[in-house]
């Protein structure tokens, strides 16, 4: 199984990491709403003053939670702003790796919890949002824009394209997702899925 990717190798770092695995496995079992601190700290052991130290309050690790998943998407994206592949191969690699986090069965629990939880507080949902994906959105929209200062791609925003990206690779994946349904892709759907969605892309933003 791959560990998290809030995982350290400090103290401090291994405490915070048995936190948010607490709570992240709380949240998906009981919910958000029915989930107490002191749950989280009896499963991970430390003390609500180390938790509150590092996240504040129930809401700040539902946000901590979402923020370190877009973290290893992040990652993808900064690997192919610094590895001389070909344009459709980087293209490729950060539109696997987007939709095998997105997809992660580990993620799509929480992904539920968040859901719900937003609905009811939309201030905590704009802060997800910002913390998460509109980090990632702005770390992809880096590529694009390197990408059509070189002329592989057109001149346009490279925000707004970014952000088509997104919605391109998760498609439908994520409406299935709002209404509680589970998606499940075998390695040939993703396959597939990448094979006709990234195509469409780069034709749409083509210099020719």
């Amino acid at each position: 199984m791959l560990r998290p990717a809030f995982c350290s190798e400090s103290k401090r770092g291994k405490r915070r990491e048995a936190i948010l695995c607490a709570a992240h496995s709380l949240f998906v079992e009981k919910g958000f709403e029915a989930t107490t601190l002191n749950d989280i700290v009896g499963r991970s052991g430390g003390s609500l003053a180390t938790l509150y130290d590092m996240f504040d309050n129930k809401p700040g690790l539902l946000r901590s939670l979402v923020t370190e998943r877009c973290v290893t998407i992040g990652g993808a994206i900064d690997a192919a702003l610094e590895t001389p592949a070909p344009y459709d191969q980087s293209l490729r690699a950060i539109a696997a790796e987007m939709l095998d986090r997105f997809l992660d069965p580990t993620y799509m629990g929480l992904f539920q919890v968040v859901i719900a939880q937003c609905a009811s507080q939309p201030d905590l949902g704009r802060q997800i949002y910002d913390a998460g994906p509109v980090v990632c959105q702005a770390r992809a929209a880096d590529f694009f824009e390197r990408q059509m200062a070189i002329g592989t791609m057109a001149r346009d925003d490279p925000m707004a394209v970014s952000k088509l990206f997104f919605q391109m690779i998760c498609g439908d994946f994520l409406s299935q997702l709002v209404f509680g349904l589970p998606v499940v892709l075998t390695p040939a759907d993703r396959s597939d899925h990448l094979d006709h969605v990234l195509p469409i892309f780069t034709k749409a933003f083509s210099t020719t």
